[in-house]
């Protein structure tokens, strides 16, 4: 029950962040906006952005796992070698590197995700980038 209730109210906090942007014209101004198209902005905002969240966040994680233990094991391995590589530096490092990958991409992701679902998912609901699948930042 208590679940239930602290999801109404995020709910509920979420739809209220989302309401001003919303209730703005969100279509180009030289477009003639109906009585359904402003009727339809809010719901469509919002599950656009939880859509987002709900896909865009496990994305978002997975691609900075990935991102976060690349760039640590190299880090890592030319501060181990002194310039060069050699497979004790490369084992030692992704021995390092895999766990600090793990712990920042998660939480990385889960920043980044929230972000570009929520700003995206109210702007463009259900595109690629509000699910996280477009490359780059």
């Amino acid at each position: 029950m208590i679940g239930r209730a602290s999801g109404a109210l995020l709910l509920g906090a979420i739809l209220l962040c989302l309401a001003p942007a919303v209730m703005a014209n969100p279509y180009s101004k030289d477009k003639k906006v109906t009585y359904f198209e402003r009727a339809v902005a809010m719901p469509r905002a919002a599950a656009g952005a939880i859509a987002g969240i709900t896909v865009g966040v496990p994305v978002r994680i997975g691609h900075d796992i990935k991102e976060q233990t690349i760039t640590m094991q190299r880090v890592l391995d030319s501060d181990m070698s002194g310039g060069e590589s050699d497979l004790t530096s490369k084992v030692m490092s992704t021995m390092v590197a895999v766990p600090y990958g793990l712990v920042s991409g998660m939480i990385m992701g889960t920043i980044k995700g929230v972000e570009k679902g929520v700003s995206a998912g109210v702007s463009r609901p259900f595109s690629r980038e509000s699910f996280s699948l477009e490359e780059g930042n």
